[in-house]
């Protein structure tokens, strides 16, 4: 429901979240959730230390990582 408005938006604005960078945002987040996928991630997740818990030890993510799995752009 909270991207109710993306549609109309697009249609009247077709270039305007892609040149302000948004595009791919909004595409990230009208994708289905995998519920078991979310779970599991999170309970390996260490609050105390921000990093991912593993048997062979801790790992962390960093915002370069994220982007280039999720495939969004490098910034302009």
């Amino acid at each position: 429901w909270y991207l109710s408005w993306y549609p109309t938006f697009r249609c009247m604005f077709p270039d305007h979240l892609e040149d302000c960078g948004l595009e791919e945002a909004v595409s990230l987040a009208i994708q289905p959730i995998n519920g078991n996928l979310i779970h599991a991630i999170a309970e390996r997740w260490n609050p105390r230390t921000n990093t991912f818990w593993f048997p062979w030890g801790e790992m962390t993510i960093t915002l370069d990582e994220f982007s280039n799995i999720m495939g969004l752009p490098e910034p302009k």
